[in-house]
């Protein structure tokens, strides 16, 4: 099958294409527009990588794991260069299709290889937790923090490694330990850091005669392909969590 597409559109039709094909299930369509991208020297890598990937997510979340993992390992063979190790997505699916030896030992490989790597220990943990073995992800999240904490946390990523593993905890019936007690710590020191920033910027900007009002804050926003990214790679993790209502929902019943 070939699925022709606008050339004067090309790129922005054949990704709304792609994305369609993805959401109906129709991952031979969704196949079949990769290959076309393949087969094109001028298609940059990343972008069929990057298709690759989101096929495989896509196909994990509907079940068909061994379709997920063969998907996964032709972005690996066409150049997938991703943080953590794009291998880490076959380990989850090998963990979800209740392959547990084998995903175990790639997991203890992909670690070794990277022993002080928070975002492999964080994907690790996330793994573990999704299927449910919560002493794994526990000890995986755990490794992470230690490390993240070391550091400083320039990833940014003690926040999510610390509310993963207060999922597993809870499910376990453990209170929090020590470990997230020194988490609460970091997590005030971090926030005396800011304060301490924020009011030298105040200083600064009035010295300088610039009117400073509010207060500054940082906002993310994630695309619809986002969410529904994360909620595919860690379903159990993202159901712990406590949400804000959707604004939406709430405007609905106002």
């Amino acid at each position: 099958m070939t699925i022709d597409w606008d050339p004067d559109d090309r790129d922005g039709d054949a990704e709304n294409q792609f994305r369609s094909a993805l959401s109906a299930g129709r991952f031979g369509d969704a196949r079949t527009l990769i290959d076309e991208r393949v087969s094109d020297a001028n298609a940059p890598q990343w972008l069929v990588t990057s298709m690759l990937e989101d096929l495989g997510l896509s196909l994990a979340h509907a079940g068909h794991h061994d379709d997920a993992i063969a998907a996964f390992e032709r972005a690996l063979d066409l150049g997938w260069n991703v943080v953590p190790d794009g291998r880490c997505e076959i380990a989850r699916v090998l963990l979800l299709a209740g392959r547990s030896a084998e995903a175990d030992v790639l997991w203890r490989r992909l670690r070794d290889a990277d022993p002080d790597g928070v975002w492999t220990l964080n994907a690790g943990g996330l793994a573990y937790g999704e299927v449910g073995r919560d002493e794994q992800a526990v000890e995986w999240l755990a490794a992470g923090l230690h490390v993240a904490i070391g550091r400083d946390d320039p990833e940014h990523v003690v926040d999510q490694m610390s509310d993963a593993r207060r999922v597993s905890l809870r499910r376990l019936g453990r209170e929090l330990d020590e470990l997230e007690r020194d988490v609460e710590a970091f997590r005030a020191r971090a926030a005396a850091r800011e304060h301490e920033r924020l009011s030298e910027l105040r200083t600064t900007t009035k010295q300088a005669g610039i009117p400073m009002r509010g207060r500054p804050a940082t906002i993310a926003w994630l695309t619809e392909a986002d969410i529904t990214a994360t909620r595919e790679r860690w379903p159990t993790w993202v159901d712990g969590l406590d949400h804000d209502e959707p604004y939406g929902e709430r405007r609905a019943r106002m």
